[in-house]
């Protein structure tokens, strides 16, 4: 084979070689760009404040869900609210700015695959609200930012992280095939509804707290309806002189004349008993830390004080609403109905005049993120000013002014007219000086009413500024819980449910001498029984 043969055929590999390359190339109507290392991802996402909406869909592949987490800032009132929760407020200004700022300036560090059928491998499969089903692998974190407008800013799905490259991850563009390498936090774009808002949900300072009230009952659904099973009342006051709680009152329930009547008899702590304070004071540390990982809106007609309007009791879906979570509007005695709980209260008295009443409800499904499967629970919260904070104040009685007939006349004259000039004269005299007199006493009167006046004046005035304030505070927290049950996880309901063996427990001493409340309370419940052959 001579040279230019030779030639002739390396030619036409090359040819054929370049023919190979250009039909396997993307091109411009494939509309694929094969993404230039370096190159800013979202160009139009230059300032995080443009950012208006952030929505997330996360993909649980134990499930076969997608769960839809949305935030977005409200253009005539500049609040951020969660439309994925029933629009209720977040506190998102901040935290969007700092989740949008990981997208501000996101480069590609290399390209990957442009082959879709690598998605799953790489874990960027786009999740679908109505197409991803059970059983589906591979499917990423899909995040999207809307300016105010509702145009897209910036969107991707992120998928697994990269070996050897920490902070790195696969990612890529909705509708394109290519995927990316990029550093990223994903652990950012929480979906995570206790995440964006304010979690501080009673807005109270733990030593503000100087009474609380545990209502221990439950509410059981029998063929005739409900019925209420009472357990305990107790009132525990904080004594700020000792430094320590007090039982005020303890209320246990016996059974009445009735099969279903139960009535409350006040009672003591036995022998060796004693207030639980550790529990009480976890309790008040917890009351004023209370968070909730969820919410569900409440239906219309129950006011922010949960009683009910004309026709509530007859909206049917209504009623539904509150008994499957636990809550149960039942009239006491013939009386207005009330909201019973399926687990008991809560009172909370606070030093300003105003209590909180916290209603706990029914099991609201698990804890989502959780391995051990831990319950959630529905609470319902309302807020009442204190009237016992509030008596009218003791107003002194005004003197009365004496009529003008309890004035004694001038006292008689007798003699000769002789004398009578001079006896006119003295009785003018007289009555001169009984005038001063009453203008003297009538004067000392009115500085005395007046100071009266003035002094039941400060003390109505000093009633109704501190009252107002309770008011006005009971006003705005049951405008922010009147619409929600809240939910809060089992760990935080154990914290603020306490049961009769958490509020009072053995004393040291009664454990020391070897037979506590435990076993005092075991040979009560189980009674004294004889032994075989022998005594009691």
């Amino acid at each position: 084979m001579n040279e230019g043969t030779k030639t002739g055929i390396f030619a036409g590999i090359a040819v054929l070689l370049g023919c190979v390359w250009l039909i396997a190339r993307p091109t411009e109507k494939q509309g694929e760009d094969i993404g230039t290392p370096g190159r800013v991802l979202f160009e139009k996402l230059d300032d995080p404040a443009q950012a208006a909406s952030l929505e997330i869909l996360r993909y649980d592949e134990e499930l076969g869900e997608i769960h839809e987490f949305k935030v977005a800032k409200n253009g005539k009132t500049g609040l951020w609210s969660i439309p994925s929760h029933s629009d209720y407020a977040a506190d998102a200004e901040n935290r969007i700015r700092d989740v949008a700022t990981s997208l501000v300036g996101l480069k590609i560090l290399g390209v990957v695959t442009q082959d879709k059928t690598e998605h799953e491998l790489f874990g960027v499969k786009e999740p679908d609200k109505n197409e991803t089903k059970l059983g589906e692998k591979g499917v990423g974190l899909l995040v999207s930012f809307e300016d105010q407008k509702g145009k897209k800013l910036a969107s991707l799905i992120i998928g697994k992280p990269i070996k050897g490259a920490e902070g790195h991850h696969f990612v890529r563009e909705p509708g394109r095939d290519l995927v990316y390498d990029v550093e990223i936090a994903p652990d950012r774009f929480s979906t995570k509804f206790e995440d964006w808002i304010e979690q501080d949900l009673l807005e109270l300072a733990a030593l503000d707290i100087e009474r609380m009230k545990v209502k221990d009952y439950s509410v059981l659904r029998t063929t005739r309806g409900f019925q209420i099973e009472p357990k305990f009342d107790a009132i525990a006051d904080w004594n700020s002189s000792d430094n320590k709680w007090e039982l005020s009152e303890f209320l246990t329930y016996k059974q009445g004349a009735g099969a279903d009547s139960l009535t409350p008899v006040t009672s003591e702590l036995l022998p060796g008993e004693e207030l639980n304070g550790d529990k009480l004071n976890a309790l008040k540390n917890a009351l004023a830390g209370l968070k909730i990982v969820d919410v569900r809106r409440k239906p219309t007609g129950l006011r922010a004080d949960l009683k009910a309007d004309a026709g509530f009791l007859n909206d049917q879906e209504s009623v539904n609403s509150l008994v499957s979570r636990g809550f149960y509007p039942l009239s006491i005695s013939g009386g207005e109905p009330e909201i019973l709980s399926a687990n008991g209260d809560l009172h909370v008295y606070m030093k300003s005049g105003f209590e909180y009443v916290l209603r706990f409800g029914n099991v609201a499904g698990t804890e989502e993120g959780t391995d051990e499967n831990k319950l959630n629970r529905y609470l319902m919260v309302t807020v009442a000013v204190n009237e016992a904070k509030f008596p009218m104040p003791e107003l002194e009685e005004l003197p009365k002014k004496p009529a003008s007939a309890d004035v004694p006349p001038p006292p008689a004259t007798e003699g000769a007219d002789a004398t009578s000039d001079s006896n006119d004269a003295k009785a003018e005299e007289k009555a001169d000086e009984t005038a001063d007199e009453k203008d003297k006493v009538e004067s000392e009167l009115d500085k005395e009413i007046k100071r009266i006046e003035k002094e039941n004046q400060r003390k109505l005035d000093d009633w109704k500024d501190k009252r107002g304030k309770a008011e006005a505070k009971v006003h705005e927290l049951n405008a922010r819980f009147a619409e929600w049950y809240y939910v809060v996880s089992e760990d935080e309901y154990k914290k603020i449910r306490l049961s009769r063996s958490d509020l009072i427990k053995e004393g040291a001493k009664a454990a020391d001498e070897g037979f506590g409340v435990d076993a005092f309370r075991k040979l009560q419940e189980e009674g004294l029984k004889k032994k075989d052959g022998g005594e009691e």
